[in-house]
């Protein structure tokens, strides 16, 4: 009854209003020309007529955008005037003008209160979304609202409903295909809906709450969801493998490679550096910059500060840590790509890895390459400036052989290298509210 009496008072308001806009024109063969206060209150009714059309649009659709579209035209609802400055036909015609609009913002205001519980808010909606893993979506709400969840999925399941700001578990339905419940909301806080499938599963999730007041559904609230390190103890935490850095020279090897008919003279065309393998590392990762003048660059000594500023900004992307026949992404790999460093064109020289000291001897002491045993997958000839990744697990010592087979030109090189040692490390997820 209350919802049909107040459209009988808007039909009534209405026609009243335009009513009273059309009485304010003479009744001439030629109107005359409206005045200020005729523009005045011929706008007005023209609101007070939308509010009423967008009242019954509501009650026929039964829609938030439509309820808001109440709202909001209901604010300009509004008019005043001063008397004093007004002729006695002006000021009457006015305050019909603010009767009807004082009048109608009285019944849009009650309409809106009336209506205002039967609006149910939308937080989250996914329809045949499929999921494979853990998901979590989180909720901001408002203490003394309903929150309603429909949910429906092919098998089995866990589904928990946190508070996140308390970090408290406040509901779990488990093995549920389908769940259909309303949980009132007893503080003001971020909440998370967590929904662990068994296996891969398609999703059908509506996610509502109620509304207390017209202000909540203006009130626009993201939440950002942020992962950061964590230790096992802390709410939620989540375990994974990954590496840690470990630089095995605190400064750049720097080095002469003479050439073929210099080294003949004085000096070597040829050197090895044995790169020691710390405990547990299983892979070695280097840096080999080579030029043709002796001078330095700013980015020298760089590589293990760079590569771990790399590393904690890729830490959480859920890249393996290793490398595979089947998989062609790696952090490791990442990393390098990110820290490639400066070639220049004519600087280059062959690189040879070796994984026996005497190997690496008979090396350096000029005997012929072909003679030698050396990893050949992982060596290279005429290399530029270039970084790489050497497997090394179980190894001490890893050497690794440089030659310049340039008859004329030298080459200098630097060389960083840092190892990798696959550790155990958490995360957790972290909520800003915006």
């Amino acid at each position: 009854m209350k919802k049909k009496s107040s459209i009988i008072v808007v039909a009534i308001l209405a026609n009243i209003a335009l009513t009273s806009c059309n009485n304010s024109q003479p009744k001439e063969a030629e109107p005359a020309k409206p005045t200020a206060v005729d523009s005045v209150c011929q706008r007005s009714a023209m609101l007070v007529e939308d509010v009423a059309l967008a009242m019954k649009t509501y009650s026929m659709s039964a829609s938030q955008d439509d309820y808001l579209k109440v709202l909001e035209l209901s604010k300009g609802l509004k008019f005043d005037f001063m008397s004093d400055s007004l002729s006695p036909e002006d000021r009457h015609q006015c305050a019909k003008q603010k009767f009807m609009v004082d009048s109608m913002r009285i019944v849009a205001d009650r309409f809106l209160q009336d209506e205002i519980g039967t609006i149910r808010l939308v937080q989250i909606q996914k329809e045949d979304c499929l999921i494979e893993e853990a998901t979590t979506y989180p909720i901001y709400l408002q203490k003394g609202v309903k929150l309603y969840i429909n949910l429906e999925m092919q098998g089995n399941k866990t589904t928990k409903f946190y508070n996140a700001d308390s970090k408290k578990l406040l509901k779990t339905y488990q093995t549920k295909n389908v769940i259909h419940d309303s949980i009132a909301i007893e503080n003001t806080a971020i909440y998370l809906l967590e929904i662990t499938p068994n296996g891969a599963q398609y999703l059908n999730l509506l996610v509502q709450q109620s509304v207390n007041t017209p202000e909540q559904l203006l009130e626009k609230h993201t939440v950002r969801v942020k992962t950061v390190d964590a230790t096992a103890n802390d709410f939620r935490a989540k375990k994974f493998n990954t590496i840690a850095l470990r630089n095995v020279f605190e400064e750049p090897r720097k080095f002469t490679l003479r050439s073929q008919l210099k080294a003949a003279f004085s000096g070597n065309h040829r050197s090895v550096v044995a790169v020691p393998v710390p405990s547990g590392a299983n892979d070695i990762a280097y840096c080999l910059r080579i030029a043709t003048s002796e001078q330095d660059r700013s980015s020298d000594g760089k590589f293990f500060k760079d590569m771990e500023s790399s590393y904690r900004q890729i830490k959480f992307l859920g890249l393996p840590v290793y490398e595979s026949t089947s998989s062609k992404k790696s952090i490791l790999r990442e990393l390098l790509n990110r820290n490639r460093p400066d070639r220049e064109e004519d600087a280059y020289c062959n690189l040879y890895v070796f994984t026996n000291g005497d190997m690496a001897r008979r090396f350096q002491n000029k005997e012929d390459i072909t003679k030698l045993k050396y990893n050949i997958d992982l060596s290279s000839i005429g290399t530029q400036s270039c970084n790489g990744r050497i497997p090394c697990k179980g190894m001490k010592t890893v050497y690794l052989g440089f030659e310049n087979e340039r008859a004329v030109a030298t080459v200098y090189l630097w060389l960083e290298v840092i190892a990798t040692v696959p550790v155990t490390q958490y995360s957790k997820e972290q909520f800003l509210l915006e």
